[in-house]
């Protein structure tokens, strides 16, 4: 479904723009979000609370792992000096157990940061929201898309981005911005 959602998607874009080409009236215009987040310095901005977040992460998985590393060494000097085959197999099924909690809490620290980020992203999305629904009421524009990387190609004229830069940009820095 997604699949098909994806190939719609340009087509249908092409077909309002195209067919609305020889109105002054576009239906549609589109936003380049990443424009939107250098220019405005935002994207510098989430940039740093992800290095924020990734450094909490960082330290967390490194405490794990001095946790995990304890352990193991606390159980291998219950062992004494000459280990039995058993006591040496369970060290190492310690071992391996230890491995994989390091590896999963790794992944799902890959996972966090990534939910991070478009939690971050979403955050100025929701910022500019009101802006752009400004912006494209004073055009009378039915829908506005971000341009995404299946967009091959916009007409300059259905690109509100500059716009949206320029109100952004004045709009009041306060405790709301994300």
């Amino acid at each position: 479904m997604k699949k098909t959602y994806r190939t719609l998607l340009p087509i249908i874009i092409f077909v309002f723009t195209y067919g609305c080409q020889n109105q002054i009236h576009h239906p549609i215009v589109v936003v380049d979000l990443e424009k939107v987040l250098t220019d405005t310095g935002q994207l510098k901005v989430i940039e740093e609370k992800t290095k924020v977040f990734i450094k909490t992460i960082n330290t967390q998985l490194n405490q794990l792992k001095i946790d995990l590393n304890n352990r193991l060494g606390s159980e291998k000097a219950t062992l004494g000096k000459k280990p039995s085959q058993k006591e040496l197999e369970k060290l190492q099924v310690s071992s391996n157990t230890a491995k994989l909690q390091l590896q999963l809490e790794i992944a799902k620290a890959k996972q966090l940061i990534t939910n991070k980020q478009s939690e971050l992203i979403q955050n100025f999305r929701r910022y500019i929201k009101p802006t752009i629904t400004q912006i494209a009421q004073q055009k009378e524009v039915d829908i506005v898309f971000f341009n995404r990387a299946d967009m091959l190609y916009t007409q300059p004229k259905v690109d509100i981005t500059n716009e949206v830069i320029t109100k952004v940009r004045a709009l009041p820095t306060d405790s709301n911005t994300p």
